[in-house]
């Protein structure tokens, strides 16, 4: 099936009347632990930095988060709270380009467990559909204050109440101390348990601010996606989410003996043993942060990182493996990517012909790269040496969303939906392609607050508003479809039908079989890692 939608008219929407933020009386809302005064911003009621969970600090380190305190009078919610600490890894082939990010200020700190909310109404009965964002960043780094990401424009035009979240990342939020003791049986997966955490909250109080906390809806990119993939299978997270979307991401999480041997390497490096245990609770956090850097694979290469366990009673299993958590039997289930996950960072330029071979060689050796170059540039004529070898890099992972939704189908209590991002972005001369992430800022439509990254040309402002209006239909009803205009129906295996969004957006049967046929035909049906970056740390 290759029906298609154009995109819709940009809609008449009123000039948003920037700057001004009032914080009336009807901005204060009453949570089970206090009263939270937020701001009014162009009628979307926002609240930034509002804690979920007690600090896990001191002792508290490694341990689940309990609850926040409660308190008097009225706390002020009104500016961002901060991310956990870690390292910042630079670069990468699959990496948001660089010259096209978005500064934000931010800081770091161990008391990270806060949460953002933006929401349109408060007080005026309604029970909106409620969509928490979980950041990417593997489970090593991240933050939820991106400009690409932030809630207001879904809540402003999509009538949806959009919750964003930091909780503890690396070694933080995944260090096995189970062999120390049952008070640690939970420790690999503190950092899951913080997002449930996020969600009780959530289940609490939502309805106050205007949320419907019986239809709640997780989506995350790469990192934030391989969470959204964990929480399917936690038995504390069941019946607090009840859509599910998967973006960019291989879903990869660690199995006891990983997780065992990395967990081994960190405390040898602190010199940290049974007799002086205590110790770990007292060093210095960037002690803790550098020791958990140091341990782990290197940037961008598989081996041993730091991701949550596979124990038996808080993850039951790894995400797809062997099938879908039957926990998650009757959620919804959007499974997707980007046309071009591992483009090459648009500060190399464009790539030469000798070192498009190079790079090609170094995966798939010498005339089987010749050759599928030849077929690539025959399917696609004129198309540049930087696609290339993103459509050559892009293979491997993308058959693990594909892999992914097919497995998901096979369910019959609810529905999945597959689907690909393949707009190019118009600047920096087209380098970036439609890189790993570039799909964000139009699924919060956000086009126009991003424009460093969108171009906010006409085309983009309406694909902002198809992908957004699909992504809120969908945690309104698990039906992506619903009033977009889009011929989107359930995955059948067997067609591999995918809804592509792009200037022209449309259902297509097996997208793009015959390059990746030529692509595994050249690589002898298996990849040993994208040639540009290596694999995703997701």
């Amino acid at each position: 099936m290759t029906e298609s939608a154009q995109l819709p008219e940009r809609s008449a929407r009123p000039e948003r009347r920037a700057g001004l933020l009032t914080t009336p009386a009807g901005a204060v809302v009453e949570t089970e632990h206090g009263k939270l005064r937020g701001y009014l911003d162009d009628g979307v009621y926002t609240y930034k930095g509002v804690a979920y969970g007690a600090p896990p600090t001191g002792d508290r380190r490694f341990r689940p988060a309990g609850a926040p305190a409660s308190w008097t009078g009225e706390q002020m919610a009104m500016t961002f709270a901060a991310s956990c600490p870690q390292h910042t890894y630079g670069g990468g082939g699959n990496a948001r380009p660089r010259a096209l990010e978005q500064a934000q200020h931010e800081y770091r700190d161990e008391d990270c467990l806060n949460l953002n909310i933006w929401t349109s109404g408060l007080g005026d009965g309604r029970r909106r559909p409620v969509m928490v964002w979980l950041h990417g960043g593997a489970f090593l780094m991240g933050s939820a204050i991106r400009p690409a990401t932030f809630g207001a424009n879904l809540a402003r035009h999509h009538d949806v109440v959009v919750v964003s979240l930091h909780h503890r990342l690396h070694a933080l939020g995944h260090l096995d101390l189970s062999a120390f003791g049952d008070e640690f049986h939970d420790a690999a997966n503190v950092g899951m348990l913080d997002i449930v955490s996020a969600l009780g909250w959530i289940n609490h109080n939502i309805e106050a601010f205007g949320g419907d906390p019986s239809c709640v809806t997780l989506f995350g990119q790469s990192g934030g996606g391989a969470k959204v993939a964990t929480l399917l299978a936690m038995p504390a997270a069941r019946g607090l989410f009840h859509r599910a979307v998967i973006q960019s991401s291989s879903c990869a999480i660690n199995d006891a003996e990983r997780s065992e041997r990395l967990s081994e390497r960190f405390l040898a490096h602190l010199g940290i043993t049974a007799r002086n245990l205590d110790d770990l609770f007292e060093l210095p956090i960037d002690r803790l942060v550098e020791a958990s850097t140091a341990v782990a694979a290197a940037p961008l290469n598989p081996g041993d990182d730091w991701r949550p366990k596979v124990d038996g009673h808080t993850v039951l299993q790894k995400p797809f493996e062997p099938a879908t958590s039957t926990l998650a039997a009757d959620i919804p289930l959007m499974i997707g990517g980007t046309r071009h996950e591992f483009a090459p960072d648009p500060e190399r330029g464009p790539i030469g012909d000798a070192e498009l071979h190079r790079l090609l060689a170094g995966t798939l050796g010498g005339e089987p790269a010749r050759a599928v170059a030849e077929q690539l540039r025959a399917m696609y004529p004129g198309i540049s040496n930087n696609e290339l070898l993103a459509l050559v890099n892009v293979q491997p992972f993308r058959a693990h969303h594909v892999r992914h939704a097919e497995i998901a189908a096979e369910r019959t209590e609810a529905p999945t939906f597959l689907y690909n991002f393949a707009w190019k972005s118009t600047n920096l001369d087209g380098l970036p392609l439609a890189y790993h992430g570039a799909e964000l800022p139009f699924v919060f439509d956000n086009v126009g607050e991003c424009a460093i990254l969108t171009g906010n040309r006409p085309d983009a402002q309406a694909l902002g508003e198809l992908m957004a209006t699909a992504w809120t239909a969908f945690a309104a009803s698990g039906d992506p479809a619903h009033g977009t205009g889009l011929a989107w129906e359930p995955l059948d295996p067997a067609r591999r039908n995918t809804m592509v969004f792009d200037i022209e957006s449309r259902q297509v049967d097996w997208p793009w079989r015959a390059e990746t046929d030529a692509v595994l035909a050249a690589a002898g049906g298996l990849f040993a890692k994208p040639a540009a970056a290596a694999l995703m740390r997701s």
